[in-house]
């Protein structure tokens, strides 16, 4: 038999059935989908970290990041369609989807929806996070699309309220549809604490009130860890 050493033996082991077809299958690609709660690196790599240490084949895919931490979280991007700057999910995901080819997205959206950016109707929101969705399940199918309803933020309790209450509802008319997605009420499920004004100090999980501190966003990547969990299979 030619070859290296190693090729010899792995050939003799394929041979023998000594690897599995599972031991040699490729790593379910993860795309992190999103605005600035995306782009943060903490509750990415809490959540990449646990499932490498408990055996989980993943590769973070994207076009933002380094590996092994490669997102598609977007600083100050809305849902879309709309006319804000510097831009929406809607606009992009025709490139950045097919280009990332995932087994599984998990899509945390709308904060902006909400926080007074001019060209935005927050009213419209869950319509327009509809309209996301069936864009997104069009562009891959075969993915599994994992929604989370927007954080809480320090300031105002019932922050999206509109459009996290409706989202189950959106979630069920997809299922309903035939499309893989899920729903993670990560607004509740992620406890974050406050702290004293202004939101920034060790004793609250934010930094300004509405981006995440270390603590915070192992608080958030906890939360995504039980929703992408149960998708995955070990090798």
């Amino acid at each position: 038999m030619k070859g290296t050493n190693w090729q010899t033996k792995l050939l003799v082991a394929l041979a023998a059935g000594a690897i599995s077809a599972g031991a040699m299958a490729a790593p379910a690609k993860v795309l992190m989908l999103g605005d600035s709660l995306t782009a943060q690196g903490e509750g990415r790599r809490v959540l990449h970290d646990r499932l490498v240490a408990d055996g989980y084949a993943v590769e973070f895919v994207g076009s933002q990041g380094t590996p092994p931490l490669r997102h598609e979280g977007h600083g100050g991007f809305t849902i879309g369609p709309d006319q804000s700057e510097p831009g929406s999910l809607f606009a992009n995901v025709d490139a950045w989807v097919p280009a990332a080819q995932p087994d599984v997205i998990m899509l945390l959206v709308g904060n902006n929806d909400y926080n007074g950016k001019p060209g935005v109707d927050p009213a419209h929101a869950p319509e327009r996070l509809t309209a996301l969705l069936d864009k997104i399940t069009t562009l891959a199918p075969q993915a599994t699309v994992v929604v989370g309803s927007v954080l809480k933020i320090a300031w105002v309790d019932d922050y999206a309220g509109a459009l996290n209450r409706a989202l189950p509802e959106i979630v069920k008319q997809q299922q309903a549809a035939g499309h893989k997605v899920l729903y993670a009420d990560l607004h509740n499920e992620v406890d974050l604490k406050k702290g004293a004004p202004p939101y920034k100090g060790p004793d609250g999980d934010y930094v300004d009130g509405t981006h995440l501190n270390a603590s915070g966003g192992k608080k958030l990547g906890d939360s995504w860890y039980a929703h992408l969990q149960p998708l995955l299979t070990k090798p």
